[in-house]
């Protein structure tokens, strides 16, 4: 399950870094044909919108696994390790609540615009549910990372002492 786990959450950090890749080149593009053209893409803004959802969804358990995420770590330097594990903990437990959340009604809303056949009416006109499947996609991955972080920290497999500091 900690191989599956760890496989998906590469697999969504590489189609992060895909669709990254293909949203500079878009902006690229799009600002040399406004410039040198005077004739921006007429999709290129919406398109760098779902873009920023999808990039955001499908790499931030990969980050959180690699400790990457922004923390306030003034408390942390206060409290004793055994107390900043138990801090730890209860964020875990908080965070995949949330998530789990995220999930539920995310699914929900994805069911909800399939059904009624929601579109954006834009002119690229792209199903709801294709721009937001994302979501809960990216919220279980989270959810499931969150759990597992819970008990690398409770074994102590895991110390937020020694994650990166960057």
């Amino acid at each position: 399950m900690v191989r599956v786990l760890a496989a998906l959450e590469d697999a969504g950090a590489w189609l992060s870094t895909a669709v990254l890749a293909g949203l500079m080149l878009l902006i690229c593009v799009d600002v040399l044909l406004r410039y040198a053209f005077n004739s921006p893409l007429s999709w290129g803004v919406e398109i760098s919108e779902i873009s920023l959802l999808w990039i955001t969804m499908l790499g931030s358990a990969y980050v959180l696994r690699e400790g990457g995420h922004i923390r306030v770590d003034l408390l942390f330097n206060m409290i004793s390790p055994a107390a900043t594990r138990r801090c730890a903990m209860f964020s875990c437990v908080v965070c995949a609540m949330a998530c789990a959340v995220l999930t539920v009604f995310g699914s929900e809303a994805v069911v909800t615009s399939i059904l009624r056949g929601s579109f954006r009416p834009t002119q690229l006109e792209i199903p709801i549910w294709a721009i937001i499947i994302v979501i809960p996609v990216g919220a279980a991955l989270l959810t499931l990372r969150f759990v597992r972080l819970f008990f690398e920290y409770r074994s102590g497999s895991r110390r937020i002492e020694d994650e990166s500091m960057a």
